[in-house]
């Protein structure tokens, strides 16, 4: 595939203990675009990323799935073919970004980014495995990890189909390529769980977002609509 150019987005609220470091070190390896879009931080996560040199749009609207709408728009802008999403807490892989991308580079629509069950905390590991199931018996599919942070789309592909707000937008995008025939490539990659590393700050994962993720597959699937447009 020829042309195809990256945009790393960095979605945060209160990451200031790791924006800092995840800057760095994407910018270490690559010479990638960086954008954050940020959910009203009341602490120095802007602060930090604007000093850095990195554009930070704040969200006009709360929640992680308004922003990956709003950066979906703001990366085509900006001149790209594709935009990576990686949660900004130092669980995924610095080094999966460019596995992620030489397969964006074949043409896939979707290159999902899955963890392994075992590296999850335990905790959040059944939710997980709940949702993962349910869309794979409900869609007829087979991926392993529907909830990861780390995905790679084609912009065109997924610009104005995403309408959730929350964390349920995530479960979302791997339903959006199901849905539209999209070609997808799952690749499993290292987690780093921080539920007990206090130093990079507290999950912003809540029990509500179990439900409004598991409403959010069955919406989908039983929705008279269809395909997304």
């Amino acid at each position: 595939m020829k042309g195809i150019s990256l945009c790393v987005l960095l979605p945060t609220r209160n990451e200031e203990q790791n924006i800092r470091y995840m800057i760095k070190e994407i910018r270490q390896k690559y010479d990638f675009d960086i954008i954050v879009s940020d959910d009203h931080s009341p602490d120095k996560t802007r602060e930090i990323a604007k000093s850095l040199g990195v554009d930070v749009f704040l969200r006009k609207k709360h929640g992680y799935g308004e922003g990956l709408k709003e950066s979906l728009i703001n990366a085509r802008k900006r001149g790209h073919t594709h935009m990576l999403v990686i949660d900004c807490d130092r669980t995924y892989s610095i080094n999966g970004i460019r596995t992620l991308f030489n397969s964006a580079k074949k043409g896939y629509d979707l290159v999902n980014g899955g963890r392994r069950l075992g590296d999850i905390n335990f905790v959040n590991r059944f939710p997980n495995l709940f949702h993962t199931m349910l869309v794979n018996i409900l869609y007829f599919t087979w991926i392993r990890d529907v909830n990861s942070g780390m995905k790679l789309f084609k912009i065109e592909s997924y610009e104005k189909k995403i309408k959730g707000s929350g964390a349920d937008s995530t479960v979302e995008t791997i339903i959006i390529a199901l849905k539209n025939n999209y070609r997808i490539k799952e690749i499993m990659l290292p987690y780093n769980d921080r539920s007990k590393d206090d130093g990079r700050g507290k999950s912003k994962v809540k029990i509500s977002d179990g439900f409004l993720i598991t409403r959010k597959i069955f919406a989908e699937r039983f929705s008279k609509k269809g395909r997304s447009r």
